[in-house]
This record gives structure tokens, sequence and C-alpha cells, in this order.
């Protein structure tokens, strides 16, 4: 007997059958089988899996050839279209349901299917499903495009194999096979291989962050297939104080939860359908006063502390206003009573309980007043104005305190104070310190312009904002606590003539001038002052036959604070002086109360 190797074609592929000649005649023999519960099984697919993505076994072929003229051919196509996960009963598991078409002439003999998968880098089978009944599917799309391929109409299949989830990071294969083993998928058989990309991706997104009222509104998505692994069935949504690294609460979606969206879009994911969240967040000060971000969380335990994915979305402040808003709109003593009333709106103040005016004889250097705010605290139109301010709506003050004629004359300054001491002091109030007034008993006094300080003989003035920045230090990386940039806006009319433009600081702590070191400043003569764009045509229209230089008032100031002391108060001081030191200076100052560390912004 003498042996001979012979070359047939199954689909584009050659395969090697051994030909034994005897004077009886030519027998064709084909490899081993592949049984799951053998270890040759297994290295012969192993085998097959190294050599093509289809395969034909040599008998089948000579089985194909002895047909009467029908699908002579031997065609072997193939196509996954869909793989995603779903999660698994048994601990450890995940279920990897694929949905494809396998077409092949060789069904009109093989008629049983079944689908393997198979790991090519552990070089072994992880799991075998039959294919039958529901699980085969109608193409006629298949059919159209192969109509010469048996069977092709009926070529599809959906198989749900469940594997290891450690295995889902390995190379996989799906094997579409058709048999004419019932029992095993073994004997005759022709595969397709099929390689399976399982997408492990975490998909999210933020729809949108918005404030309802007394609550924050939080609606998005999250799909991903790592929540397939250890049944992550519960979805919560979790909100993150990111500036003092602490939760604020969590809670879980129940419902609003349907996504068709996401799903079109991400087809292999197997929760995409499901992926959505809409929760409502009741307000409080960690919303209101700092940096917050939300987590997304797939887990598998009930209290979501274990056995998770996460997507962390990106930190924001949920209100984008954080300067110190307020306005007396009323400022006057009449009939042996003084009456003030306004507003002081600031986000720093929300969750504060209670609200006080005090009454500071700046002339004196005392406190001569104090009073809780208890009524008269609506103000829609604030709110209106500024929405992103929590507290607006309630920002409103009105009291009335007995007037001493001794204060006639007397500068007079009004500090709106919120805070959670119940005797109006505490140990972080947010304060808002009023331009100082001069009052006479039985006089009468004109309202302060609404926005703006009340006006003097020699100045109006009005900071618009003050903003504090943490810069790197000059000298090496690392951040210098006390070392902070400003930027101030703002406006000062007056009618002196001055050569000079300066601005300094006043440490109210302290009672001490910053030096030169401490705050710097482009102070300027004023002809270079006034070759910069200072215009303020708002303040022209109101001022304008007040004061000379109206028109040209406006200040935009950058500078540092080299030695800034957080929990000081401080006040910053323009002037219009005879020269740079600030001889015979005309000035406004700008109380800008305790410097708070919230309110520092990082560079």
């Amino acid at each position: 007997m003498k042996e001979h190797k012979k070359l047939y074609k199954a689909g584009k592929l050659w395969l090697t059958a051994t030909i034994a000649l005897a004077t009886w005649g030519i027998m064709l023999t084909s490899n081993a089988s592949a049984d799951t519960t053998t270890p040759t099984q297994t290295a012969t697919v192993a085998q097959q899996a190294n050599q093509s993505s289809t395969t034909m076994t040599a008998t089948t072929q000579q089985q194909f050839a002895a047909t009467n003229g029908q699908a002579t051919n031997n065609e072997n196509k193939g196509y996954l279209d869909k793989v995603e996960l779903a999660p698994s009963s048994t601990a450890g598991n995940v279920q990897v349901v694929a949905t494809g078409w396998h077409a092949a002439d060789a069904s009109q003999t093989l008629p049983y299917r079944y689908a393997i998968m198979f790991d090519k880098t552990t070089n072994s089978e992880l799991a075998r499903v039959k294919v039958a009944g529901p699980d085969i599917i109608n193409r006629p799309d298949v059919q159209k495009v192969y109509p010469g391929i048996a069977n092709s109409q009926k070529a599809g299949f959906r198989a749900s194999l469940e594997i290891p989830y450690a295995n889902l990071g390995d190379s996989l294969v799906l094997v579409s096979r058709y048999s004419n083993d019932t029992k095993n998928g073994e004997g005759l058989r022709t595969d397709y291989w099929l390689p399976v990309h399982i997408d492990m991706n975490n998909y999210a997104y933020l729809d949108g962050v918005e404030l309802n009222g007394n609550q924050v509104r939080v609606h998005g998505w999250h799909a991903t297939n790592q929540a397939a692994i250890g049944n992550r069935s519960h979805h919560y949504i979790i909100a993150y104080d990111k500036t003092q690294n602490r939760e604020i609460a969590r809670q879980e979606v129940t419902d609003n939860n349907v996504r068709g969206d996401v799903a079109k879009a991400y087809p292999g994911v197997f929760n995409a359908n499901q992926s959505g969240f809409d929760l409502n967040f009741d307000l409080n000060p960690a919303f209101v006063n700092d940096e917050v971000l939300f987590i997304s969380r797939w887990t598998g335990a009930a209290d979501a502390n274990s056995n998770y994915v996460d997507k962390w979305f990106d930190p924001q402040w949920l209100f984008g206003d954080d300067d110190d808003r307020a306005n007396l709109d009323q400022f006057v003593e009449k009939d042996g009573q003084m009456t003030i009333a306004g507003w002081h709106a600031d986000n720093l103040a929300y969750g504060k309980k209670y609200h006080y005016i005090i009454v500071l004889d700046h002339t004196a250097g005392i406190e001569v007043a104090r009073q809780l705010v208890t009524t008269n605290q609506s103000r829609p139109d604030v709110a209106k104005v500024f929405p992103h301010i929590a507290n607006a709506a309630n920002s409103g003050l009105n009291i009335t305190i007995p007037y001493n004629k001794a204060w006639d004359g007397h500068e007079l300054l009004v500090v709106s104070r919120w805070t959670n001491d119940q005797a109006g002091n505490g140990s972080t109030p947010v304060d808002h310190w009023f331009y100082p007034k001069q009052l006479v008993a039985g006089q009468p006094a004109q309202p302060a312009p609404i926005g703006q300080p009340a006006p003097t003989a020699e100045n109006a003035a009005h900071l618009k904002s003050f903003k504090l920045y943490r810069e790197r230090h000059a000298i090496g990386a690392q951040i210098s606590p006390n070392f902070l940039s400003f930027i101030a806006e703002g406006w000062h009319a007056t009618n002196d003539t001055k050569k000079y433009r300066r601005f300094i600081m006043l440490d109210n702590t302290t009672n001490q001038v910053l030096s030169a070191k401490q705050f710097i400043c482009d102070d300027m003569p004023m002809e270079d002052w006034m070759k910069m764009n200072h215009k303020q045509p708002d303040v022209a229209k109101r001022f304008g036959q007040q004061y000379k230089n109206a028109a040209d008032s406006g200040f935009f100031i950058e500078g540092y604070m080299t030695d800034c002391q957080i929990g000081h108060k401080y006040t910053l001081i323009s002037q219009y002086a005879d020269d740079e030191n600030g001889t015979n200076a005309n000035e406004a100052r700008f109380y800008l109360d305790v410097l708070n560390p919230n309110r520092v912004t990082p560079l």
C-alpha cells in the first residue's frame, strides 16, 4: 500500500486528505473529530483554528460529489452580525449571545447545527450549544446574495453560550458547525470560524443637570457590557462633592430608563435599551457651594458598594454665579426710625438659617445695632435676574431700627450677614458690606440706586466683581496658599482732577494697608490711564451731570496678593491722587468681606 497526498478545495481554502491505494480500490479518510470530552478532540479544533476560518472534511466533499448534481460548488459562507453579553445565574460566568448566519452546501447532508466558543489564547473550547428550533432564523437577505448555496434562506442563527467572564479579554472565535451527529455535533461536519469581538467599552453621557426649585435634576445614560459581569443589574446615580471629597447622596434608578436611541447606536451592548436615568436630588448646600460630579454605577450589590462598574462624569459648579450680589433699596431716617431695605443674594449663604443686619458706626469704629431679618424676605424680582443664585428668591431684607441722634454726621455702614449662629456671629458667616452713608435726623435722604452704592459729594463708585485665583508660585511648582492673583472690575466717578490713578488694599482684620510687595497692582499717571479703554456709557447716562469723568470711570485691573490671609476681611481702595504715593487722594472703598477659600479658583 502506498500513501499519496491530495488537495481538496473547501470554499477558498485547500485541505489535505490521505489517499491509500490498494488493489481493491481507493479509500478516503478524514482527520479526527473534535469531541469536547477528550483532549484529543480539543487539539483538533485548535489545529483547525490555526489552519483557516472555514473547514470541510474530505469525506464530506466526496459525499457532495456523489449528489445528483445538487450544490456541487461546496460553498461555505458566514458572518457574525452581533455579539452581546447577558448576565448569568452562575457565579463567575456570563452569557455571550451571538447572532449571525452560516450558509453551506454541506447542510444538505449535515442537518444538525452547533455553535462552539473557542478561546485561541488558551487553546481551549469554552462552550458548545445546539442550534435548533427558534434559534434557526430565516435570512432572505442571505438567500438573495447566495441563491446557489443550499438552505441559504435558513442560514441565520442565534446562540447563547455561557463562558467564564475571565476569558472575555482573550482572542475568542465562534465556530458555526453543520454536523451529522445530533448528540454532540461531531462525526462528519463543516465549520465556519467567526472571530468574536465583544465590546467592553464603558459608554455614557450626561444629558443635563438642571435646577428645578429645591431640586437638582440629573439625566443621561450609561451602557456597558461590563454590567453583565457578576450580574450587575442595579443602576445607581451618586452625587459626589469633589471639593470636600465625600458623597452627597445616591439614588437607584427604577424608572425612566428606556433609551431606544442608545440601543440603536450601540446594538452590541446588552443593557443599552435600559441605560437611561432621570432623577431629582434634594438641593443642599454642597450642591450650591462646592464642585460636584455625578457617578453612574452598575452594581451587583444591593447597597451598591461592591461588584460595580462606574462612569464618572466631569465635575462642575452647578451654580455658575460665585459673586456676592446685594443692594440697599432704602437706607433712610424718618421720625426717629432708621429704615434699611434691600436684598443680599449669595450662593455661599444657601443653607444658612439666620439673616442679620448689622449697623457699624464707621466714624467711631463700633457696632451700634444688630437685628434679625424675619419678614419681607421674598424677592422674586431678584430670583428672575439671578436665577443661578440659590437663595435669591428669599434674599430680601427690610428692618426698622431706632435712630440715635449721636450718629448724625457719622458714616454708618450696613452689613448684611447670613449665618448659622442664632446670635448673628459664627465662624463662617457670609457678609456683604454696603457703602457707608451719612444720615442726619430730620433730613430726607434719597435711596441708593439699584445695583449701585449711593454717591457722596466727591464720588460715586461700584465694584462689579472681584475674583481670586490660585497661582503657581514663581519659584518651583508648588502652590503657595497665600499667593493669589485677582481681577477687579468696576467704576469710580469723581469731579476731582488728579494726576495719578492707583489702587491699594486694606486688611480690615489687622487694620494695615498692604505693602507694595504684598499687593502688586499697576499704578499709572492719569495721562497713561486715559489712553486705555475705560468707557462707561451707563454711568455717564446716570451720573454725567454730577461727575466730570463718569464716561471714563471704569476700571479692569489685574494684580497679585503675595501674602493673602484667607479668613481676613479686606477693602479694595480706588484712588485718584496727586502722585504715586496717594497724596490728597480722593478715594472709594469697596468692602470685600472675608476672603473665602471656596471663592478661590485654581489656575
